[in-house]
C-alpha cells in the first residue's frame, strides 16, 4: 500500500476523507504527493514522489477513478523512462491499495509548489512543438533538477531505487 498525500484543495475535489495514520510500511518508490495545478484553459492534478522525485500530470477529470488513472500514468512513465519490467512488476504489487492522507512534509510542499509553477509556466507560456502533451512533459520533468543542494534529477534517483531493488 502507498499513501497518495494530498492537499486540502485535492481533498475537496476527490470526495475521499483522510486517514488518520499514514501507512509506514517500506516501499519500492514511497508515497506521493499531490496537488491541484490550475492552468490557462482548466487544472490538473500532478503528483511528486517523495523518494525520486518523478511527477505525473493527471487531467482533472481524472479524479472520478483517481486510483485507476494515476496506476495507469505511473506505469506508462516507467516503461517510458525504460525501466526493468521486473521492478514494474514489484511497483505494481506494491500500488495496488492506495491510502488518501494528509500531506505532512514542508518540504515536498515546497517541491510540489516549485513542480507546479515551473508545469504552468511551460503548459502556459511554452511554443506548441517544444511540449505537445502531458506525457512529453512528464518526461522532461524526470530530468529536471529538484531539490535542495545538490539538487538531484528523477531519472537518476529512480536508477539508485531500481538498482537498489534488485539487489
Amino acid at each position: 500500500m502507498i499513501n497518495l498525500k494530498c492537499t486540502k484543495k485535492l481533498f475537496s475535489r476527490i470526495r475521499e476523507s483522510p486517514e488518520e495514520i499514514a501507512s509506514k510500511e517500506p516501499r519500492l518508490l514511497g508515497d506521493w504527493v499531490a496537488n491541484i495545478i490550475p492552468i490557462w484553459g482548466g487544472e490538473l492534478i500532478i503528483f511528486i514522489n517523495e523518494r525520486t522525485y518523478l511527477t505525473l500530470v493527471l487531467p482533472i477529470s481524472a479524479v472520478s477513478d483517481l486510483q485507476a488513472a494515476f496506476r495507469s500514468q505511473l506505469f506508462d512513465l516507467l516503461r517510458d523512462l525504460k525501466v526493468p519490467k521486473s521492478f514494474i512488476g514489484e511497483v505494481r504489487t506494491e500500488i495496488s491499495e492506495i491510502s488518501y492522507t494528509k500531506t505532512d512534509s514542508r518540504r515536498m510542499l515546497a517541491l510540489l509548489n516549485d513542480a507546479t509553477y515551473y508545469y504552468q509556466d511551460v503548459v502556459d507560456f511554452a511554443p506548441p512543438d517544444r511540449i505537445r502533451n502531458q506525457v512529453d512533459m512528464q518526461l522532461h520533468m524526470a530530468d529536471w533538477l529538484y531539490g535542495p543542494a545538490p539538487y538531484q534529477r528523477p531519472t537518476v534517483l529512480l536508477l539508485e531505487v531500481v538498482r537498489e531493488s534488485a539487489k
